[in-house]
């Protein structure tokens, strides 16, 4: 199965879809351990490469996932 991270925001009281992609497809050749049943599990939003906006970090199954903003 797929795993997807969406971004909304709240525009006139009704959230609206501004992003969405898949975080990690399954690797069917990997037969170690499985991660939760819940991914991402973790995430961290703040300034993490030094250019004045909020990056996105994710921990998705053994995985560490940067999403800097453009």
């Amino acid at each position: 199965p797929l795993h997807y991270l969406e971004i909304l925001s709240r525009v006139d009281q009704t959230w609206k879809s501004r992003m969405h992609f898949s975080i990690i497809e399954d690797d069917p050749h990997y037969a170690g351990r499985r991660g939760s049943g819940r991914e991402p599990r973790e995430i961290l939003i703040g300034d993490l490469t030094g250019d004045g906006k909020d990056d996105i970090v994710l921990l998705a199954h053994d995985r560490l996932l940067l999403y800097p903003q453009e």
